[in-house]
């Protein structure tokens, strides 16, 4: 991972990090919260989030089919070409919640009186004239309550699903760079130990990593061939040839032109481990059928990358075969 690269990682999961405090601890109006979404939706190339972003910032357009789904998650309105769909930012649906509010606490029920004083002669309009001021303070203060709690699921809508973003980028970000953290680590200690063992591998690999970088069918076939001779160079650094057979169980001569059961050889001699002998042995014969079937047949692009660095690792893995553990890899409470 180049230089830049670590910084722009770091840069987004310390941003991440900041946004999922703003948002539980509430410490953000909704125009400040979502124009720092927008620099970290800018980071992690989040187009469509970008665009989604830019209505609730500016609000929501009319007649454009592309905003439909974001109007119904956000519960702007079922009928979206409804004028009184709420298409308004999502600063100002904050600022209206806010002004309703002040309404409400503004409503009292007004005082009224009647001079009569006998109340049982009171006719049925008089009735009504005393109750109709009380009877629109209550509907008002019901359509205002009504208004609030639409207003404000909008709003907690908005922030949950901005909430859900953030959380995203951060543990994958998180969890990325952990994974190359580790990965950095066990590959310089592989590389050190193929230098020390098996220099010829190292030289080869470059050239492998440049032909998959080109992408064409041609260079992923030979990228293909160098690894099947990066397993015959090993297992020639690490097991050389010999015309002395092993007899036990059966086992072919251990002469060139098998080189795996050199390998496997180098493993017995390794590890007291039956089963992990085995399963050395199984990935090393499903690596090679592998990469010499693909030499003869058309393999993608990824997949010849998976079989690069699964060739790489297992070589690695044998090396550390009897080595002593690498503390530096180990977590800082083991």
């Amino acid at each position: 991972m180049t230089d830049n690269t670590q910084s722009k990682s770091h840069a987004i999961v310390a941003l991440a990090k900041e946004l999922l405090d703003d948002i539980e601890l509430s410490r953000l109006s909704a125009e400040s919260l979502l124009l720092k979404t927008m620099r970290l939706a800018r980071l992690v190339d989040a187009e469509e989030l970008k665009k989604w972003l830019l209505c609730e910032l500016t609000g929501y357009p009319m007649h454009d089919p592309t905003v439909d789904e974001c109007m119904r998650s956000m519960g702007r309105g079922i009928n979206i070409y409804d004028p009184d769909a709420y298409r308004a930012p999502l600063a100002q649906i904050e600022a209206n919640i806010t002004s309703m509010k002040l309404q409400m606490q503004a409503l009292r029920v007004p005082d009224v009186s009647y001079s009569s004083a006998n109340p049982e002669n009171w006719a049925l309009s008089d009735q009504m004239i005393i109750s109709a001021p009380i009877d629109n303070v209550i509907k008002k203060a019901t359509s205002l309550s009504n208004l609030i709690v639409q207003l404000s699921g909008i709003r907690s809508r908005v922030i949950a699903h901005i909430h859900i973003f953030v959380v995203s980028v951060y543990h994958e970000k998180v969890f990325s760079s952990l994974a190359e953290s580790i990965f950095e680590r066990y590959k310089s200690r592989i590389d050190i130990l193929i230098a020390q063992r098996a220099g010829d591998v190292l030289e080869k690999i470059p050239s492998i990593y440049n032909r998959l970088a080109e992408g064409d069918q041609e260079a992923i076939s030979h990228a293909q061939t160098s690894c099947r001779r990066i397993i015959e160079v090993f297992a020639d650094a690490v097991y050389p040839p010999t015309d002395e057979a092993i007899q036990a169980d059966g086992r072919p001569p251990l002469n060139a032109a098998n080189s795996r059961e050199r390998i496997n050889q180098y493993i017995r001699g390794k590890t007291s481990s039956k089963s992990r002998r085995d399963k050395l042995r199984q990935t090393l014969a499903n690596l090679y059928n592998r990469v010499s079937t693909a030499v003869h047949s058309d393999v993608t692009l990824e997949e010849a990358q998976s079989l690069f660095l699964q060739t790489y690792l297992f070589l690695g893995e044998v090396l550390m075969l009897g080595e002593p553990p690498d503390k530096a890899t180990l977590p800082a409470d083991v």
